[in-house]
């Protein structure tokens, strides 16, 4: 019976933006976790968030209209918590993540990228591969249902052979390009790194350069274009197949389709033609991770980023940086 599902006590460690503070009242998107989990009051009940800064989880604490603790030990001595969301700085993920083995949680919810450091992302493995608790990681373009749909289309091979692509991000390799990373390795599967490395800019992050460099996907040429963050925000992918292109812009917002047909200008030669232009439902990606965790907890579905999928990611974010760092010499990582 329907009635007879639970409702899971929710935790957010980290009292920043993406915790709780990117949410305006005229939200009409998912931008935090706490108004992911606040949305589905039958779902999930959230029972505060942790802070080493009391003062910002108070602040959160208020604007959720939950509670505010300066440790996991105070939280879970007042709480039984079920779902923990980790939303600290990159950096402390690995020390949150080793606190955590402590508790019997049913499931963690951990910001993208799993760690800030090769070392730091192998500790987490290495902890969490033996237990069996779920990890659940927010590389958001996954939980997003026309990306969904256009894997399946990918995968079914209803555009042809793929030829090539091109895509743009800035703001670091690891924390922002794993983005970019994620989602092709989400529609390919089979992505490597070609071992061409074009250039570099420090753009936000002392130790997270952008690094432009040339990929393979399906053993076809994909180049990786980093832009200066400090310019504007962008993340663009392009893919050329046989049959279409493709185009994602405006952040992931957008994705538009061009079909092969005639020119009308001159006659035998084709062109590729805008077809659709569609607007995504990227704004409601975290809406989708959260309802993929109670499924996963109620009804066995698989997790749709799992800790295995992001460290792919992240393996091939440090393959780029170290292959940049051998060819200049210089360590950057």
């Amino acid at each position: 019976m329907i009635d007879d599902l639970p409702r899971y006590n929710t935790l957010i460690v980290g009292a920043g933006n993406i915790g709780a503070f990117y949410h305006t009242p005229s939200s009409t998107d998912v931008v935090t976790h706490a108004q992911a989990y606040c949305k589905h009051p039958d779902k999930f009940q959230l029972v505060g968030f942790v802070d080493t800064d009391v003062m910002k989880a108070k602040k959160a604490a208020a604007k959720w209209d939950t509670n505010a603790f300066d440790s996991l030990q105070n939280a879970f001595d007042k709480y039984p918590i079920d779902i923990v969301s980790v939303a600290v700085p990159d950096e402390y993920h690995h020390i949150v993540m080793s606190e955590l083995l402590k508790y019997d949680v049913k499931l963690i919810f951990l910001e993208k990228p799993i760690a800030d450091s090769k070392q730091n992302a192998r500790m987490i493995m290495h902890q969490y591969l033996p237990v069996e608790t779920p990890v659940l990681v927010n590389y958001s373009r996954r939980f997003t249902k026309e990306f969904q749909v256009l894997k399946n289309r990918i995968q079914s091979g209803e555009f042809g052979d793929f030829l090539n692509g091109t895509g743009y991000y800035g703001k670091g390799l690891i924390h922002n390009g794993s983005h970019l990373i994620d989602l092709l390795f989400y529609l390919f599967n089979n992505v490597t790194v070609d071992n061409q490395y074009i250039g570099s800019i420090y753009d936000y992050y002392e130790n997270d350069p952008s690094i432009s460099a040339t990929l393979k996907i399906n053993n076809k040429p994909f180049l990786l274009q980093a832009i200066n963050c400090q310019l504007y925000e962008i993340f663009e992918i392009d893919l050329f197949y046989e049959k279409k292109r493709i185009t994602i812009t405006d952040l992931g917002f957008v994705l538009k389709e061009y079909d092969v047909l005639p020119s009308p200008y001159f006659k035998g030669y084709v062109n590729l033609v805008e077809s659709i232009t569609r607007k995504t439902t990227l704004g409601q990606a975290l809406d989708n991770a959260v309802i993929n965790i109670y499924e996963h907890l109620t009804m066995h579905k698989g997790i749709i980023c799992s800790l295995e999928d992001a460290y792919r990611s992240f393996e091939l974010c440090h393959k780029i940086m170290e292959g940049y760092k051998d060819e200049k010499n210089t360590a950057i990582f």
